[in-house]
């Protein structure tokens, strides 16, 4: 386990960050992850995808999909896919993984501590 320090409103204290031994793509569907401490976990697709945070998907939630929008990373079609296959996972750095989508999209930064919370939902 990773320690790092986070800075609050008051002070700075440590907060425990999970690391990841082993991580691998489960025929597009999600993935399965082999945490340090051993645990393993798997996140579908559409977990990852509905928590991405990229600034274009923040803003598509945040406007609640307009119609017509160019700039939608979701197209309507791939919407109504309950299937959102993810292509190619790949690191950032040693914190974080990138994921490529079917559809394109390519621009979220999935933390090792955001993999971790999406791993307990």
């Amino acid at each position: 386990m990773h320690v790092i320090e986070e800075k609050n409103n008051k002070s700075i204290s440590p907060i425990k960050i999970e690391r990841i031994k082993n991580l691998n793509s489960k025929d597009g569907i999600g993935i399965e992850i082999t945490w340090e401490e051993g645990k393993r976990t798997f996140i579908s697709s559409s977990t990852l995808r509905t928590n991405c945070l990229c600034a274009s998907c923040l803003e598509e939630k945040k406007k609640k999909r307009v119609k017509n929008n160019p700039f939608n990373i979701i197209k309507e079609e791939a919407s109504a896919n309950s299937r959102l296959n993810l292509i190619e996972v790949l690191p950032v750095g040693n914190y974080a993984i990138n994921i490529v989508w079917e559809d394109g999209h390519r621009d979220g930064i999935y933390t090792f501590k955001t993999l971790f919370n999406l791993s307990n939902i």
